[in-house]
């Protein structure tokens, strides 16, 4: 009699285990949360240490001035924020060094302009090192020699959109240069020179109170000691 017990409940258990379970309707997924649009323009105030004396990418020194500088303007190269020590393109989009390590051939974007429309070009480029440069050894500011190796008498704007950058001599840190937040940034030659007089052919007075660069943001307003926008 146990047996047939046994046999019985091994019976209904196979039964129960052939039988067809329908599954479960699934639940319906919850609408994600999208935050409603902004009524309006969203600000976000950073307060900030310090006094901007100058927006002259060409003349600045000081952290508070960079700032605001560094996305205004850009430089040919920048350094990889993922790879320490190693460069990516910028403004250019590639070069190449001489197998004497005098040279820079630099191949500027074509799909670039300044924030009033301009479009770069390496006629730019050569111009912007050039007013570093000048500005540093003749006006005696600005931090021009950190690119100061460059020989200007011997470097040219081979076409449009490339540039050769020659040196005095042979300088391996040149490269990292090119990426330097001070000195090398670049500048609209076509503002400046519509902004230069005799007294200022560098338009430095000019360019102390204006930023037109090819970065992403640009300047609105500047009320000294006071805030930047």
């Amino acid at each position: 009699e146990d047996v047939d017990d046994l046999s019985t409940g091994i019976d209904a258990i196979l039964t129960k285990l052939g039988e067809v379970v329908e599954p479960d309707e699934p639940d319906e997924p919850d609408e994600p949360d999208v935050p409603d649009e902004p009524d309006e323009e969203v600000i976000l105030n950073y307060p900030r240490g310090g006094i901007i004396i100058t927006f002259d990418p060409h003349e600045s020194y000081s952290v508070p001035t960079q700032e605001c500088i560094v996305p205004v303007y850009e430089t040919l190269l920048r350094y990889d924020p993922d790879k320490p020590g190693e460069l990516m393109p910028c403004l250019a989009e590639s070069w190449e060094i001489s197998d004497n390590d005098y040279s820079y051939i630099f191949h500027i974007r074509r799909d670039v302009t300044f924030t009033d429309g301009s479009i770069l070009d390496a006629y730019d480029v050569l111009f912007s090192y050039d007013r570093a440069i000048t500005l540093n050894e003749e006006e005696g500011f600005g931090p021009g020699w950190i690119i100061g190796q460059i020989d200007l008498d011997a470097s040219s704007v081979i076409d449009a959109y490339t540039v050769n950058i020659t040196l005095k001599h042979p300088f391996s840190p040149f490269i990292y240069a090119v990426a330097s937040q001070w000195g090398a940034f670049i500048v609209d030659k076509g503002l400046v020179q519509e902004h230069a007089t005799a007294e200022d052919p560098w338009a430095h007075e000019y360019l102390k109170d204006n930023m037109v660069g090819t970065g992403p943001y640009m300047l609105e307003e500047w009320v000294r000691e006071d805030h930047v926008t």
